[in-house]
């Protein structure tokens, strides 16, 4: 049995003071987003408290229906004070259906209620009972007439009661969704016109802004867009607000996306679409990408929550962002429109450290396909350069990512430079600071690739660039929440924040030769690592114990890495041989993700580091490679 004890009084003023809370922060809104507009400041957190502020709106209709609740009983049964009462037994729901049904019975044929019924609705909007049990006696174009200007023409020109209304209709549909009331056929009906058939998304998206929505209610209404009956609007503007709506529950959406992948994909290709006057070009283009944003990036925020108390949920948001990743690789000639390009920079940013991962991996192989053995999404280089270069397309994404990328790698080489000998390119961080440089150099044949596509056609695409370079640097020096999160690289921080700029902009603003020697070492660089490897195991200190003068082993932030496989391997993650030896990398990659894994752990230990760089090829660490030395000549 679920009881709850409510005091009527005290209830009265938490909702008071909620109700206070949330018109002062409404009240704020608006000058602070003016305050914040510009950088170095950022408006997302303003956006994030306005969204608090519906949130408590969103709770006070349910307090308030306890409390009435509460307050009828003690009349009724002769309580005072306070309540205790079992909310979750037959008799509490039955009666709150009731209640629901009875509403009903105010409203006319053409949706019109007296204002009593919406004032009582407006306490019990939270309630799942009495909303479902209302939307299902209204039927679904009685429905409609009500939660439209239909069913409210007494009082269009009193505009503070019609939006109340309107937010308040969207919070009883979004109850009613958890009831099952919203099946395809009612969907269908739903139109406040007795001519039509259809569902009217123009309606449906607007009351799709408010309240927590069912999961599946979502996909059945999406369902009902893309594949039903529907009405009012041209299928393309309608769907894309529908799609809209759907995006703030990120699960629905990521559930939504994977059903029906193709489709949506398909819709975003091109630069416009004939439009019917109800939405302009970027509005839809915006609802598209905010979809595919909510499937791939809030979702991964959600089920990276729901893994912590199940571990074995599925991430669909992954398996989302990798089919869309291989979609657009199979697609390379086929451009989608500037806004969701701008969405998949966002998409990168998200995903940066897996895409880093893939890029700089002496295993290459561990990132063909989706695994559980490592945490993040897996895709390969080549893949995530067809991506890349698409986001790209966007001038100013691809100003914003260039800051970012230049920063992670200056960041980099800082971390990898000896603090004992001060010289750059120490033996123990050789490697890393390899990837580092063919990050850069990936990146930056990334850029020219696609400068040299897009700048026969859009020949503002530099400019474009150029304001995104300064929207990023601009943030990255004040320590904003943008693209370009993070602080700056010393180098950055010493050059300042007007030299970096200049020198971003000169780089990336005319075609830059890459040197034979880059590509060469770039395109085996792996290949070499591990070569390298492989040449001085016989040296690593676990092969010599007790030869601490001639084969010492490394010490770390106070651990001590002799380069011993066992410290990386275990059952069905084997990777050496009887004597304890690697086996050949073709042997390992055949022996499954488990064992590339292990392995891929291994090279990566400061003493086989250390130990492989004397024979690792020097030609690409021991040069100045970077943007800002080529930049600076």
């Amino acid at each position: 049995m679920t009881t709850v004890s409510i005091d009527c009084s005290d209830m009265d003023q938490v909702i008071s003071d909620l109700n206070s809370l949330a018109s002062n922060i409404e009240g704020a809104k608006t000058s602070a987003s003016n305050a914040c507009r510009q950088p170095p400041f950022s408006s997302s957190p303003i956006g994030d408290l306005s969204g608090i502020a519906e949130w408590v709106r969103g709770r006070v209709p349910g307090l308030q229906a306890r409390v009435d609740l509460a307050r009828t009983i003690m009349q009724d049964e002769g309580f005072d004070g306070t309540v205790e009462y079992d909310v979750s037994s037959d008799t509490s729901a039955a009666t709150r259906r009731r209640l629901g049904e009875e509403l009903t019975e105010n409203v006319g044929d053409d949706g019109a209620a007296p204002q009593w019924v919406w004032d009582m609705l407006d306490r019990w909007s939270q309630d799942r009972e009495v909303s479902g049990a209302f939307v299902e006696t209204l039927g679904p174009q009685r429905a409609a007439y009500m939660f439209s200007e239909h069913g409210n023409y007494e009082i269009l020109d009193d505009e503070d009661e019609m939006r109340r209304r309107n937010v308040l209709s969207g919070y009883i549909m979004a109850a009613a969704s958890h009831q099952g009331v919203l099946t395809e056929e009612f969907l269908e009906d739903f139109c406040p016109n007795y001519t039509q058939a259809g569902m009217n998304m123009s309606l449906m998206a607007d009351l799709m802004q408010y309240g927590e929505w069912n999961t599946d209610a979502l996909q059945t209404i999406g369902d009902v867009a893309l594949h039903g009956q529907t009405t009012d609007m041209q299928p393309w503007e309608g769907r894309t607000r529908i799609l809209d709506g759907i995006s703030r529950n990120a699960i629905a959406s990521a559930e939504f996306y994977s059903s029906n992948f193709d489709e949506i994909n398909q819709m975003g290709v091109g630069d416009s679409h004939h439009g019917n006057g109800y939405a302009s070009e970027s509005e839809w283009q915006e609802n598209i990408a905010n979809f595919i944003r909510a499937a791939t990036i809030e979702a991964d925020r959600e089920y990276y929550l729901m893994q912590l108390d199940n571990p074995n949920v599925n991430n669909l948001a992954h398996e989302n962002t990798r089919n869309l990743l291989e979609w657009k690789f199979e697609n390379q000639d086929t451009h989608v429109n500037a806004e969701i390009q701008a969405a998949y920079g966002d998409i990168i940013m998200h995903f940066k450290q897996d895409m880093y991962d893939s890029v700089t991996s002496a295993t290459p192989e561990l990132f063909e396909e989706m695994t559980d053995q490592r945490d993040g999404l897996e895709a390969p280089a080549d893949v995530w350069s067809a991506f890349i270069q698409e986001s790209m397309r966007h001038g100013e994404t691809a100003g914003e990512l260039s800051v970012v990328f230049e920063n992670d790698v200056q960041t980099m080489i800082d971390e990898n430079q000896s603090e004992q000998t001060g010289i750059r390119f120490s033996e123990s961080s050789r490697f890393e600071l390899a990837q580092a440089h063919h990050l850069e150099t990936w990146f930056v044949n990334n850029f020219q690739e696609t400068r040299a596509d897009v700048i026969q056609e859009n020949e503002d695409w530099d400019n474009q660039v150029n304001s995104g370079v300064d929207t990023a640097v601009n943030y990255l020096f004040a320590g904003g929440t943008s693209l370009a999160t993070g602080n700056p690289a010393p180098l950055l921080t010493q050059l300042g924040q007007d030299a970096t700029k200049t020198i971003l902009k000169e780089f990336l603003g005319h075609e830059q030769p890459v040197p034979e020697a880059d590509t060469d070492w770039a395109n085996n660089y792996s290949d070499r690592w591990r070569q390298a490897v492989d040449n001085n195991v016989n040296e690593l200190p676990f092969n010599n114990p007790g030869d601490n003068t001639n084969h010492p082993p490394v010490e770390v932030d106070g651990l001590t890495y002799d380069g011993n496989p066992a410290d990386y391997e275990s059952p069905g993650a084997e990777f050496t041989d009887s004597n304890n030896q690697p086996l050949p990398y073709d042997e390992i990659v055949a022996s499954g993700p488990e064992a590339l894994q292990a392995y891929h752990q291994w090279l990566e230990d400061p003493a086989v580091q250390q130990y492989a760089a004397s024979s690792f090829d020097p030609v690409y660490t021991e040069r100045s490679t970077d943007i800002f030395d080529r930049g600076s000549n």
